[in-house]
């Protein structure tokens, strides 16, 4: 009985043994899989944040570009409007030109024809040689038109 005894008990010890192991074994994976857990959470932590910085540097950069292209189209615009500003000044330019030479032409015809009159004037009248004669009076007296010339 002694023997069957003490074989149970060194079963029981076995067992007890056992069971502790176990029980260690499984404690340590369990210790292995929270340090594995949180290694991939960090690593999740650091993937996330390096993303974070990734989209701000992106977002930044973007906005820069976007400055840039809203600048270069300012200067466009206002180098258009330059642009515009001096084609219409060289268009008023050119205007005011084509005026004066108008009105030059105006005038021109205008004498030529008050000059036309007038000959036709003398012609009626019988005077003969009236323009040369009052060039030739003018000519002769270098102050201006001798007095009672016509």
């Amino acid at each position: 009985i002694r023997l069957r005894e003490a074989a149970e008990r060194r079963r029981q010890q076995e067992e007890e043994e056992r069971r502790r192991r176990e029980e260690e074994e499984l404690h340590r994976l369990m210790k292995e899989w929270e340090e594995d857990e949180k290694r991939r959470r960090e690593e999740r932590r650091l993937e996330e944040e390096a993303k974070t910085k990734r989209l701000a540097a992106e977002a930044e950069m973007l906005r820069r570009r976007q400055a840039e292209e809203q600048e270069r189209l300012r200067q466009e615009q206002e180098q258009r409007e330059i642009e515009e500003q001096r084609a219409k000044e060289e268009a008023k330019k050119q205007a005011e030109a084509e005026e004066r030479k108008r009105r030059a032409a105006e005038r021109s015809l205008f004498l030529d024809s008050l000059f036309d009159e007038f000959e036709k004037a003398c012609d009626q009248a019988g005077v003969e040689d009236t323009l040369d004669q009052a060039f030739a009076e003018l000519s002769a007296e270098p102050w201006g038109t001798p007095p009672g010339s016509p």
